[in-house]
């Protein structure tokens, strides 16, 4: 937490070489991903990954409503630890929590709808499906993984709220992507297609984040 009660540190405007390093940096990642994808899609995958319960635990990060129950958690703590600092204290964990991962999951949707690039199979080849089959189904789609997208959301965002914890968080999002891998769902480039959306997402949810030192102060008759 910052000195003026907010949790994230201000946000100040991408430089353009920073701007130009971030998209670099996203472009390679994707080009190397697709170049990896046929061995990875070949020699990754494994049987019944969801069998045991860590597998179903790291595809269960990428799950939203798992994310707001968590958000409503912090709300409801925050209402006793943060009250202090008005209505938009309380619920700016859970906010940006919830904001988070629904945009990244959102996102990756309608990307889905745009690439309509299908889930992975036995040929190693990457597959279509026409725009006048299903137009607004998503179902058997892969680019990019909205469960990872999730995931890597939720991951990006707790990241910033408890940055000492930032190992546990990216482990899930990691996880969630690894074993969309493993059960052979997806590419790996829909994986690294959502992480670059996730963080996206993330940073855009924190810019356009009203601060806490924007609050209107609370008055006296407020608990």
């Amino acid at each position: 937490m910052t000195r003026d009660g907010s949790i994230l540190a201000p946000a100040r405007p991408l430089g353009v070489r920073t701007l130009a390093l971030i998209g670099a940096g996203a472009g390679v990642s994707l080009v190397v991903a697709h170049a990896l994808d046929p061995l990875v899609h070949e020699h990754v995958r494994t049987r019944d990954v969801y069998g045991d319960d860590l597998g179903r635990a790291f595809r269960v990060a990428g799950f939203v409503p798992l994310w707001l129950v968590v958000a409503l958690g912090m709300l409801l703590i925050d209402a006793r630890t943060r009250r202090a600092g008005g209505w938009r204290a309380v619920g700016e964990r859970a906010y940006l929590l919830s904001a988070s991962v629904i945009s990244s999951g959102l996102v990756a949707e309608l990307i889905k709808l745009l690439s309509r690039r299908l889930r992975p199979d036995d040929d190693l080849v990457y597959r279509f499906r026409p725009f006048d089959d299903a137009t607004w189904s998503t179902g058997g789609i892969g680019f990019v993984s909205s469960h990872a997208a999730v995931a890597f959301g939720a991951a990006f965002v707790l990241c910033r709220l408890a940055p000492r914890l930032a190992p546990i968080w990216l482990l899930l999002g990691i996880g969630c992507g690894v074993t969309r891998l493993l059960d052979g769902a997806h590419w790996l480039s829909d994986v690294v297609g959502a992480a670059i959306v996730a963080l996206l997402c993330v940073e855009t949810v924190a810019r356009t984040h009203r601060r806490p030192d924007a609050y209107d102060p609370p008055t006296g008759d407020q608990p």
